[in-house]
């Protein structure tokens, strides 16, 4: 407590633990922080991505820019006051978060599955397999364009089966299937299945109604493929 005396020591009070005033307060935090200011970075970086997740509905592809532009004009303006430009990096590396992630989500848009479930058939690559307990597999596929069928489906879908035998990744396969589209969460703050689905690049879900029969191609999945697969 300010005022109280210890002994003959005198007076305690905010002395003992730094500046009394606010200005001075701040500065004597900064000052204790400078070794650790490079930690604050990913710290801040998350926040910006965090701030993109946060909001309701899809920002404009631009936006990341507009954030990003003016807290790096302020870093350039404010470079020769220490701590008014640690505060602008601070700001800096927040817009650099939230555009990573507007960047990242348009990188990896691909087509998805609208409407009504609907069973196809179709040649795909097997991209993955997981095995699901206690029987069946779960298949992530490439289907390749060739039938009418298989023309309008998303670059990739994953598949549930517990018919015949597992495929082996890398394999062409011809498999009769019931595609949806990705569901939605099923409570609010759930589990967003939709989300690292779109992050995927997943665009349907569904389960095998046939057996996955094995296909004689010449084609080969190419390597980079191979390398997601792997």
């Amino acid at each position: 407590m300010l005022g109280r005396r210890n002994g003959d020591n005198g007076l305690i009070g905010s002395h003992v633990h730094g500046p009394s005033n606010i200005q001075a307060r701040v500065q004597y935090v900064f000052d204790a922080e400078s070794d650790r200011w490079s930690l604050w970075v990913p710290v801040c970086f998350a926040i910006g991505i965090g701030a993109y997740f946060s909001l309701s509905e899809e920002p404009s592809k631009l936006t990341g820019i507009f954030f990003l532009l003016p807290s790096l004009c302020l870093c350039i303006v404010c470079r020769a006051r220490p701590y008014a430009c640690a505060v602008s990096i601070a700001l800096f590396c927040i817009a650099l978060g939230f555009a990573d992630a507007a960047f990242r989500t348009a990188l990896v848009s691909a087509p998805r599955l609208e409407g009504n479930s609907r069973a196809v058939t179709m040649n795909a690559w097997v991209e993955g397999v997981e095995r699901r307990h206690p029987s069946g597999y779960r298949l992530t596929l490439r289907p390749i364009p060739g039938n009418d069928d298989a023309r309008n489906l998303p670059h990739r879908v994953r598949i549930t089966s517990r018919i015949g035998k597992t495929p082996g990744t890398g394999q062409e396969i011809n498999i009769r299937a019931v595609l949806r589209p990705i569901p939605e969460p099923v409570q609010p703050r759930g589990f967003d299945f939709a989300r690292k689905s779109y992050y995927s690049g997943i665009g349907a879900v569904g389960f095998a109604i046939s057996e996955a029969k094995p296909v004689s191609s010449k084609k080969t999945l190419r390597q980079s493929s191979r390398y997601a697969a792997a």
